[in-house]
């Protein structure tokens, strides 16, 4: 169970530009200061707190948004550019291909999945079952959705048996 933010000049907002601030490559003390924190304040305390790890992980998240339009940029234009030698040509598209959901698929994977998946279960050998198994919690494992952002239920005598 977390605490909530109690301390004078610690508000959700004042620890979301801290956390925007550690994130920028500022020191704690000085973001710290830039968010308004209390002279007193224990940022060493604050940093492991679950509060400010959201914040954190929200502020890179952010940063990431920011970036990814100029990085695609980058790369593309490496990638275009006739002087970059061959190789760096190469490594760049593939990096924009996979970050585009493109990777590489060899072609024995290609035959062995179209194999596997013309075939009924009850065909199919121990391996091949575990292969199919496999690529089919991938998948799953894919589409999941997380739930990580619902809040937890909090305990108190009165709703433990709700």
């Amino acid at each position: 169970m977390t605490r909530p933010l109690a301390r004078a000049g610690m508000s959700p907002d004042s620890l979301r530009d801290f956390a925007r601030h550690i994130v920028a490559g500022k020191l704690p003390a000085d973001a710290a200061r830039l968010a308004g924190f209390p002279d007193m304040t224990r940022t060493d305390r604050v940093m492991t707190s679950p509060h400010f790890q959201r914040a954190r992980d929200e502020a890179l998240e952010q940063m990431f948004r920011e970036d990814a339009p100029e990085m695609r940029r980058i790369l593309r234009d490496i990638a275009r550019d006739a002087a970059t030698p061959a190789r760096v040509r190469v490594d760049a598209a593939t990096r924009m291909l996979d970050r585009a959901g493109f990777g590489a698929i060899s072609m024995a994977d290609k035959v062995r999945a179209s194999e596997i998946r013309d075939k009924r279960p009850e065909d199919m050998t121990p391996g091949e079952l575990a292969e199919l198994i496999e690529r089919l919690e991938r998948e799953k494992s894919g589409r999941a959705v997380s739930v990580n952002e619902a809040p937890a239920a909090e305990f108190t005598p009165h709703n433990f048996m709700d």
